[in-house]
């Protein structure tokens, strides 16, 4: 008795091609890199002033983190920040930024870096 794949004959298997697909490009809080990163006390505030510079190949927006912590390294402030707002920072360009936090006399140090990223619409 002669089976179904008999029948119909030898099955030939062609293997597609796996679709392609292209990666965008995406911006990334390490394509950044901040500096000149100087505090001031201004009345009840710890002004944080600096330049953050884009190294990506793309125009980006980068949020920023500014903390404050005791001698012991615990937190005492920490707030996120935008330093450009919703404007994209050109690929290869800095932008200088001023931040405050509200001084706590128990703080005594700092830290400030890049979070995050992102490529907002051009209007």
């Amino acid at each position: 008795m002669a089976g179904v794949a008999d029948a119909v004959g030898p099955t030939t298997v062609q293997s597609a091609a796996p679709p392609t697909t292209q990666v965008k490009p995406r911006c990334a809080a390490g394509d950044f890199t901040v500096s000149g990163i100087k505090t001031r006390r201004e009345y009840d505030f710890i002004v944080f002033t600096g330049t953050v510079r884009n190294g990506s190949a793309l125009p980006c927006g980068v949020q920023m983190k500014a903390s404050t912590y005791d001698k012991a390294g615990s937190v005492v402030d920490t707030q996120d920040f935008w330093p450009a707002s919703i404007r994209n920072i050109a690929p290869g360009a800095s932008e200088n930024f001023t931040y405050m936090l509200r001084y706590d006399k128990t703080a005594s140090t700092y830290d400030m870096g890049p979070i995050d990223a992102r490529q907002w619409p051009v209007r």
